[in-house]
């Protein structure tokens, strides 16, 4: 028999992630186009641009996180993964600040178009399980 219950909850939670990777989505395009930019015509506007957005897609997949540890407390025989974010490390950072290159500019967009595409991949997968569930009532 099927909780209704149970379905709602996961249904309310499946509701939250979504909005969720959605700001973290708006937050790794913002930083793309920042990217793209700073590859193209870099200043050091664009790179601050840039980490701001990841470091903002960064906090909101945080909370995605935290929602997930409670999906997987409430389909206990399903384990989802645990998102993990895009971080850059203190050196690709610093060496995009101060150096300014194409290595560092594609190094960074590299890890910026990754993140944009996980997000978007889970996003699509929590779609799919929403319309599950909706065939479920």
């Amino acid at each position: 028999m099927i909780n209704i219950f149970l379905l709602n909850e996961v249904r309310e939670l499946a509701e939250d992630m979504i909005t969720i990777l959605e700001r973290a989505e708006r937050g790794y395009r913002i930083a793309s186009v920042a990217s793209i930019y700073d590859l193209l015509r870099g200043n050091i506007f664009a790179g601050i641009a840039k980490y701001a957005s990841v470091s903002n897609a960064d906090d909101e997949l945080e909370k995605l996180n935290q929602l997930t540890n409670r999906l997987n407390s409430l389909l206990k025989d399903i384990e989802i993964p645990i998102f993990y974010r895009q971080k850059f490390g203190a050196f690709a950072t610093f060496g995009d600040f101060v150096f300014d290159g194409i290595l560092f500019d594609s190094y960074s967009a590299i890890k910026i178009f990754a993140g944009l595409e996980e997000v978007c991949r889970v996003k699509k997968r929590l779609l799919i399980l929403l319309d599950a569930l909706d065939k479920l009532y």
